[in-house]
């Protein structure tokens, strides 16, 4: 389906829903995956224009990232319309649930989830693993739930002596990462919080979800379907809604064009090259914001060689990747 075909897509669920709708889709392809980041707020800037809507429809697919940018999202949104909604085909994730809070509507498909909000940091004073011994230590996410588990673990389970346990804790872990732990877990609540409070007046509801959200579920890939989304959200989740099957269409062609789910990887391009030295390129289209007005693209250009070489077991074929070109267009 071209992008013609897709705006009429738009177009119709614009017309049910009486609404403008703006689609944002971050790439979860293993190998070339993407994630919300800030580049994204002037990019809407942009489409959003110098306009006033009624209504404003975010369809919306992503796994998370930057948390500040989802809330920053959803407040951007609000200097433009009153009412938002968030229109869910398959994932919205982490920090695309934090976005999705701020909606006073949320139209999941049967097959949509949400995922807890619990957050992960990742700083340089985080741990380090190394787990190839030619390769540097990679730093790794610090989990703010699993901190938070080991010392209730700790204190309720094990009944153990706190102090020295925490002593080893922070042998592990950098005492200025166990601070940035304890300030996101409260950074979170407050975001969800405030996203909450802009369109319901249950402050006992907020914190209920808020805490569900952020502490209740056990894993950061818990999976919310809608039956359980509407038992926490309420009415925020529209079950009734004539959208569903038109949303579904429009992720099928996403998926088709930015190959979600489809790995990256460059030995397979090179195998249908017939002969050494092996060349090929490829583009990732690793993130998409569009409406009716306008599209905006994340790609990433990469030259791909193999080339022989002689190593100390012998000659071995070695991949070579190159971005040529990394950007919004």
């Amino acid at each position: 389906m071209a992008r013609n075909e897709r705006i009429e897509i738009i177009k119709e669920i614009e017309k049910l829903r009486d609404s403008k709708v703006f689609t944002y889709l971050t790439s979860d392809r293993p190998n070339a995956s993407s994630q919300m980041q800030k580049d994204i707020l002037p990019i809407f800037v942009n489409q959003l224009g110098n306009n006033q809507y009624k209504n404003i429809d975010l369809f919306i697919f992503t796994h998370g990232g930057d948390i500040i940018t989802a809330f920053g999202l959803s407040r951007l949104f609000r200097e433009y319309s009153n009412n938002i909604g968030t229109l869910i085909p398959d994932c919205c994730h982490s920090a695309g649930t934090l976005f999705a809070l701020g909606s006073k509507e949320i139209i999941m498909t049967k097959g949509a989830t949400l995922s807890p909000i619990d957050p992960s940091i990742s700083r340089p004073l985080n741990p380090a693993v190394q787990l190839n011994p030619q390769t540097p230590p990679q730093i790794i996410p610090l989990s703010v739930e699993s901190v938070a588990g080991y010392l209730s673990l700790v204190t309720k389970e094990w009944h153990a002596d706190k102090n020295a346990l925490l002593s080893i804790l922070a042998q592990k872990v950098h005492p200025l990462s166990l601070g940035d732990v304890y300030r996101t877990r409260q950074q979170i609540e407050m975001l969800a919080t405030e996203l909450l409070k802009q369109h319901r007046n249950d402050n006992k509801k907020i914190k209920k979800i808020v805490n569900t959200l952020s502490k209740k579920l056990g894993s950061h890939d818990y999976l919310i379907y809608p039956t359980e989304a509407y038992n926490l959200l309420g009415s925020q989740i529209n079950k009734t809604s004539k959208v569903e099957n038109l949303i579904w269409d429009l992720y099928t062609d996403y998926i088709k064009e930015m190959e979600l789910g489809i790995p990256y990887d460059p030995s397979i391009l090179l195998a249908q090259q017939p002969s050494m030295p092996r060349f090929s390129n490829a583009t990732q289209i690793l993130a998409i914001i569009e409406s009716t007005n306008k599209i905006d693209k994340a790609i990433r250009k990469v030259k791909i060689s193999e080339m022989q070489v002689q190593t100390q077991m012998g000659i071995m074929n070695q991949i070579i990747e190159e971005t040529v070109y990394a950007g919004w267009q």
